[in-house]
Order: C-alpha cells, then sequence, then structure tokens
C-alpha cells in the first residue's frame, strides 16, 4: 500500500498490506508495526497519521504511548520459563 512505508521481507508482505488496508478503511488512523526475529528486523513498517485530522503524517520515529505492555510481555516470558520446565505455574 502506498500509506504504509518501511521494509519487510517477503514473507510478511501480507502484514504490511494488512497495516495498508486498515489505514485506508479508516479502523486505524496510524500505526506502526516492528517484527524482530533472532535479533534481526524483519518488518519495520509505519503508516498513516498520527493525528485524526490527518495534518501529522505518521513517520519512522513517532512515538506513542504504550499500554499494558509489560503484562503481555511479562504473560509471555513467564510462559517460556514454564515450556521449559524452568518454573511452574
Amino acid at each position: 500500500s502506498h500509506l504504509v512505508q518501511g521494509t519487510s521481507e517477503a514473507s510478511f508482505s501480507g502484514l504490511r498490506d494488512l497495516l495498508g488496508k486498515h489505514i485506508s478503511e479508516g479502523d486505524e488512523v496510524g500505526a506502526s508495526i516492528v517484527v524482530n526475529i533472532d535479533g534481526q528486523n524483519v518488518v519495520d513498517v509505519w503508516g498513516g497519521y498520527f493525528d485524526k485530522s490527518g495534518t501529522r503524517i505518521w513517520d519512522k520515529d513517532t512515538i506513542v504511548n504504550v499500554f499494558s505492555f509489560t503484562k503481555t510481555i511479562t504473560s509471555l516470558a513467564a510462559l517460556i520459563l514454564i515450556d521449559r520446565g524452568l518454573i511452574s505455574p
């Protein structure tokens, strides 16, 4: 989509297209997505606007609030440790 900038490996082109679809259909005003696998960014895309009026373009370095992010990461870390048998639920 022309609304989405950045880079993504070919195997992740669907994610880039999905972001463009959500922006163009108005489901998202703007957003960014980074997928890092084994220390390498395989997706680093962004698009849309930073404001609802569409006057501030979302760029690579747009800063946003992230809410409740630590709960998700902590839960995933705990699940990995449980799966590896290092802790017990």
